[in-house]
């Protein structure tokens, strides 16, 4: 058994400690609220942007953060802050985890040509909101222990339905670009994270979270409006923009997939 901390204790993380109890492992969730309803995981109250790190003598730590304002103060203060307070606080820590993973995102990825990206593709952006996570991305490989990027792309469920709410929208009201699309059920996305904590061999500085399939987004608006009883929508924009996330790390490391592509049955799954 091995004890597991998480930073971050929202739907993604919740169903990583789930996943974690189901495989014996001990999980402690630091958060900034504790939710006194919450009795399946022990949680400790923190605000990890402005206080130091409290050593649990974790094995692993997940660092799974939101923003609570989209601004760039915002994102400041959700993402750079608190791995800036997790780097000085390890310096006082009896015992360092011998893995860290933090969960950052696909926008860090500037491209928007359709290109292809790997996990040791160039992360580079001219989006300030993304400067602040690839930031928070050199703190974090700044630790001295194996760290891991965990780069997820646009995560869905049964609830998480925003693409399903813009397909049941008129023909004039859907996106004018047919551009790639790169989706991850949030099942798979916390099935990924533990695969990645117990994975035996060192992790690489990065990890795709994503699909095995990007896909042109009237594609995916086709398929969900069928799946509604929606007619098809035959005037398809040329695709054009985006970019295609290829999960090769995931793949070769023997991950597998609950819901492969977006059309896999995910969007009636929570």
């Amino acid at each position: 058994m091995s004890r597991i901390l998480l930073a971050g204790l929202g739907d993604l993380n919740s169903r990583v400690a789930a996943l974690a109890q189901n495989q014996g492992h001990e999980v402690i969730a630091l958060r900034r609220t504790v939710d006194a309803q919450n009795q399946t995981v022990q949680q400790v109250g923190i605000d990890l942007s402005q206080e130091r790190w409290p050593d649990y003598q974790a094995d692993y730590l997940i660092v799974a953060l939101s923003a609570q304002t989209r601004s760039l103060e915002g994102y400041q203060k959700a993402y750079l802050a608190p791995l800036e307070q997790l780097n000085q606080s390890l310096s006082s820590w009896k015992k360092r985890p011998k893995r860290i993973i933090v969960v950052s995102s696909s926008r860090v990825f500037g491209e928007n040509h359709g290109e292809y990206l790997y996990d040791d593709s160039l992360a580079q952006s001219d989006d300030p909101y993304a400067n602040i996570l690839l930031a928070m991305e050199r703190q974090l490989h700044a630790i001295e222990s194996n760290t891991c990027a965990a780069t997820l792309s646009g995560i869905y469920s049964a609830q998480r339905d925003w693409l399903k709410r813009q397909a049941s929208k008129p023909r004039e009201e859907l996106p004018v670009t047919n551009h790639w699309t790169n989706r991850i059920h949030i099942n798979d996305a916390a099935a990924a994270l533990m695969h990645l904590i117990t994975f035996e061999q060192p992790l690489p500085d990065r990890v795709l979270i994503t699909d095995k399939q990007p896909m042109p987004m009237y594609e995916v608006l086709n398929y969900l409006r069928l799946k509604a009883g929606l007619p098809k929508i035959d005037s398809v924009p040329v695709i054009s923009g985006g970019k295609q996330l290829i999960p090769k790390f995931l793949e070769s490391s023997g991950f597998t997939w609950q819901f492969p592509t977006a059309k896999s049955g995910g969007y009636s799954c929570n």
